[in-house]
């Protein structure tokens, strides 16, 4: 039972990122913001220091990359192979879109940075979904089998210490003290 809250639980925080990091980049074309400044807030106005994410593009394509393995049996039940070839270059292609856009929520010190960079991976594979007619719903079940099918990898004695640590009071007080030191960091007032 617990398993299954964290799977639910991790694919509702991904999901509420992605849907916030389109929220984003919608105000941001709006505004007709480049969204390559550290720190971007959706002001149009550009500042000298590139963003966090743009100097690790390298990087966060290759960590796409890995994903698509993942993917690849959840996206089986709804198409052939070439099309999953296809919708791993427009799932890439539409990652080169948001790259830009991801905001920055203090890079290595914020121990939440690799979710959000993973919240618009599957931000960019939503999208592709919806271009081809996939429902809400049924893009979800695909995330969800998907890690799911990530989760059985790895031994349960593995998810059950992982797991187990999501609900200790440390835990928790080292998040909520995140949170306060990520809501407190200056705003970029230009």
């Amino acid at each position: 039972m617990k398993k299954n809250i964290i799977i639910t639980s991790a694919v509702s925080a991904t999901i509420i990122a992605g849907i916030t990091l389109l929220i984003i980049n919608s105000a941001k074309k709006k505004n007709a913001c480049s969204g390559i400044c550290a720190e971007c807030s959706g002001c149009g106005k550009k500042l000298l220091t590139p963003a966090y994410y743009v100097q690790k593009e390298k990087l966060l394509k290759k960590e796409l990359s890995k994903k698509e393995d993942i993917f690849k049996p959840a996206l089986r039940k709804y198409y052939q192979d070439t099309e999953i070839q296809q919708i791993i270059a427009e799932t890439s292609a539409q990652f080169d879109l948001l790259i830009p856009a991801i905001p920055y929520i203090g890079g290595d010190e914020n121990p939440r940075t690799e979710d959000i960079e993973n919240a618009a991976m599957v931000l960019a594979f939503y999208k592709v979904q919806k271009e081809r007619g996939r429902t809400t719903n049924e893009i979800g079940r695909m995330i969800d089998d998907s890690i799911k099918h990530e989760l059985q990898q790895y031994p349960g004695w593995i998810l059950h210490i992982v797991g187990s640590r999501f609900f200790s009071q440390k835990y928790k007080r080292l998040e909520k003290e995140n949170a306060i030191r990520s809501q407190s960091r200056k705003r970029n007032n230009l």
